[in-house]
Order: C-alpha cells, then structure tokens, then sequence
C-alpha cells in the first residue's frame, strides 16, 4: 500500500510539473503577444500576405487560405523558424481558434471556438499540428526568398534560366558512357552510378543512385554544353512516407542558390488525411 501510495505520488508531481511547464509557456507566449500592442509595427506586402515587423524583425503575418485568415506571431529569437502562436478565424462562420506552440515547435494548447482546451493526443490534434507547421514555414520562406531576392535580384532569372534548360535537356541526344553497379544482396543495399555524354565526348548528365530495405536517395546532376555543372537535384525518401529535395544551382563553377524541399504523408495516422510539400530553407551563397 505504501508502495502504491508513492506511486501516485510520483505520477502526480510528473504531471504537475508538466502543467506548469505548459502554463509557464503559455503566459510568455501571452507577454509576447500582448507586448505587440505596445510596439509600432511596419507593414510589408509579400505575395498577397501582409508581414508587419517591429525593427526590421518579423513579428506576425496575416494571409487567407482555404476561406480562413490565418494570423502568425513569430519571434524567431524564441522560437527559430516557426510561429509560437497562430490565430485563425473562418470566414464563412467567424470561428476562432487559437494555437500555442512550445519551444520544441510542437503544438501545446489548442482553443476550439468555445475556447475549450482540445485534447492533443487525438489523430486530429497531430493532423492540426502538421499543417499549421507546413503553412508557418511557408510564410518565412516567402519572407526569406523575398529577403533574397532584394540582395541578389538577378538569382531569380538565373534559376528560371536553368530550370528551362533542364526542361528542355536532349536526353534522347545522350549515351551511356559508363555504368558502375555495386549489388550487395545479403545487406539488402544496392547502389549505381550512371554517366552520359554527347555526341561530342562531353558529359552532360550524372545518375546515382543508393537505395535499400528502407529508403533511397538519388542524385542527378546536370551540366552546360562546355562540361560545366549548372544543376543538381538531390531526392531521398523512406518507407514511412517522408521525401526530401535539395535544388542546387551552379554558376561559373559555384553554387549561388540551395533549395530545401519536405513533403510530410499523413505523419499521425494512415488514412491519407494529410500531404503537404512545404519549402524550409533556400540559401544564397
């Protein structure tokens, strides 16, 4: 009896702490929000969105998407790379809901309508969470290639250039100039490489290839009439459904543009009942 009793105890002293960590969250994440009302805010137009900064730091962004406003509150010295709270209102009902998220990106405290708490642990809650995290990246990376783009106006046209020239590529022009194959059954893992040339002896297009029982990747590389490379597509995906991609473009033998890619299936259940391909990080260089 008196084990059970300190385990109780125990349980009850974990949550507790749990509560109160939550709690204490929540009201920064309150301080945060309320303190927005003391501060002059500029207002930037991005895309049909509306950023608003305090001293050239993003502070929150207003956008509609799928007959909702969307409100994001960011403060990326507390949480890098994503909103700590998200405010949506319908358009055709007015229902509020508001997000709290932890320092951990994870959703903390739901508010429906009501404002009644919503329990986290259902499949709806995880379904939630993924997409408002998708659609928060998506507003920072529109803001970041924006940033982007005013420091390297002519990055833009440059990929644009490229993406074309790769849309256009004369594979049926290219021969198979080498082909290395590395076959190792018993660890389940096989792997190759594959160059093509011209007609000329050039090289113009790279394939390798790694892949196994649980994922692969593949990396295609692309290179201009001289021999240069200009591009390289990186892929990776795993039998949970997740996929990567990494755009890297090339320009007098440097890369100046990297463009991250995530494609997110249904993380919380298996009923199909969320996709979403989402930018996280384009870098100049």
């Amino acid at each position: 009896m008196k084990i059970l009793l300190q385990l109780l105890l125990l349980v009850t002293c974990f949550s507790a702490m749990a509560q109160n960590t939550t709690d204490d969250q929540i009201a920064e994440i309150r301080s945060r929000f309320y303190g927005l009302n003391k501060v002059e805010l500029t207002q930037l137009n991005i895309d049909g969105a509306k950023y608003y900064f305090h001293n050239d730091k993003l502070r929150k962004v207003v956008h509609e998407h799928h007959n909702q406003v969307y409100e994001y509150y960011f403060d990326l010295e507390y949480i890098s790379d994503h909103a700590y709270f998200i405010y949506t209102i319908a358009l055709s009902d007015k229902a509020e809901n508001r997000y709290y998220f932890g320092k951990d990106k994870q959703l903390i405290r739901w508010l429906d309508p009501g404002k009644k708490e919503v329990y986290l642990d259902e499949d709806g809650a995880c379904v939630k969470n993924a997409l408002l995290t998708s659609l928060a990246t998506d507003v920072l990376t529109r803001h970041n290639n924006y940033r982007l783009n005013q420091k390297h106006p002519n990055y833009s046209e440059m990929v644009k250039r490229i993406d074309m020239a790769i849309d256009k590529f004369p594979d049926f022009y290219l021969q198979k100039d080498t082909v290395e194959v590395d076959n190792v059954p018993d660890e389940y893992y096989y792997s190759h490489k594959v160059e093509f040339r011209d007609q000329t002896g050039i090289r113009r297009k790279f394939l390798s290839f790694t892949g196994g029982d649980h994922g692969s990747e593949t990396t295609t590389s692309y290179y201009d009439r001289n021999g240069n490379l200009i591009y390289e597509h990186q892929e990776s995906g795993d039998v949970f459904g997740h996929s990567n991609a990494r755009h890297v473009y090339w320009t007098k033998g440097k890369t100046f543009r990297t463009i991250d890619m995530s494609t997110v299936r249904d993380p919380c259940s298996n009923r199909g009942e969320f996709e979403h391909t989402f930018v996280p990080k384009i870098s100049d260089y």
